[in-house]
Parts: C-alpha cells; structure tokens; sequence
C-alpha cells in the first residue's frame, strides 16, 4: 500500500487512505483496488482539485461519470465512494 500511495499527493493519499480505514469494507476495498488507475487520474485531475478537494467529503470517482449499475453495487458501496 506504501508504494502505491507514494504515487499520490500528499493531501489525495490522505482522502484515499481515509475512506479505506473509515469504510471498513472489504467489497469496498476490492472496488477500491480493481479501480485504482481511474481513482487515481481522478484525484489528480485539476477539475477534481478546483472543485472536491477541500470538501469534507470528496468523491473518489467522478460523480459526472458514474454509471454504476444498482444490482452490482451495493448502496454501501456509494456511499463509502462518496
């Protein structure tokens, strides 16, 4: 997990690590993980940074994107991705 979160910004580590340990879940993690690249440019992006950075709880996907199919995805999971 170091490696992976030395790729980051500090402050974008920080809102990644944060909603791993607050979720606690493992279908959230695994969803975490499987996505990682998208979380990644995401949280990185300048639209992502102007608009969601000093929110007090930050979108790890790009809500204007999001096209998540209800019966595969749980509302736990939504709500740990916000």
């Amino acid at each position: 997990m170091q490696n992976l979160l030395s790729s980051f910004k500090a402050k974008q580590a920080g809102i990644l690590l944060n909603a791993l340990q607050k979720a606690n879940d493992e279908k959230f993690s695994r969803f975490v993980l499987e996505n990682i690249d998208a979380i990644s440019v995401w949280l990185h992006s300048e639209e992502f940074e102007k608009e969601h950075l000093q929110k007090p709880f930050p979108p790890l996907l790009n809500p204007k994107f999001l096209e998540l199919e209800s019966s595969r995805y749980c509302a736990n999971l939504a709500w740990n991705l916000n």
